[in-house]
């Protein structure tokens, strides 16, 4: 499986369902330390509450794309005990939705940096949509998408705020 992050789109070919849920997994899991790194970053308690939810619901996401992962494994015959665990799976995976430097030097960095990083998470989760064949994911990732343009909109009012 090869995916492809231009500016504007995300092209994934080869399209392989595990792969896709375990790096949705990663971009989740990816998003929620980086929240979590941004509530340490401020005393405004506003700013605490809103990243604390953003890293709530992300885990959130997490948790859908986990389960979705055993459905899909078991589907297929495979035990999900006996793969590799989370730790195991995802050293060695970039999910290339975060930059390297995704650090925030601010609030302000963290909210832009958040905004990038939403708008690619739904192009990557829109891009895996067009290909899933599994309803139960088609379902799980409207959710999700919804969840994350949410998220965008969100960061995109605090941008004239901090």
């Amino acid at each position: 499986m090869e995916i492809k992050i231009g500016k504007d789109n995300i092209v994934i070919s080869d399209f392989d369902e595990l792969e896709v849920l375990k790096i949705a997994m990663k971009v989740e899991i990816d998003g929620e330390k980086y929240y979590k790194s941004v509530i340490g970053k401020s005393t405004d308690p506003r700013v605490i509450r809103t990243f604390k939810r953003l890293a709530e619901d992300e885990r959130q996401h997490y948790e859908k794309f986990k389960g979705l992962l055993e459905v899909e494994l078991r589907s297929r015959g495979i035990d999900p005990a006996s793969t590799d665990s989370e730790e195991g799976m995802f050293t060695y995976m970039d999910s290339g939705i975060f930059s390297k430097d995704a650090e925030a030097k601010s609030v302000k960095d963290a909210v832009l940096n958040a905004q990038i990083v939403e708008l690619k998470s739904m192009l990557f989760y829109k891009e895996i949509l067009k290909n899933t064949k599994n309803e139960g994911s088609g379902q799980a990732l409207n959710e999700i998408i919804e969840q994350e343009q949410m998220h965008l909109n969100i960061l995109k009012s605090w941008e004239a705020a901090v």
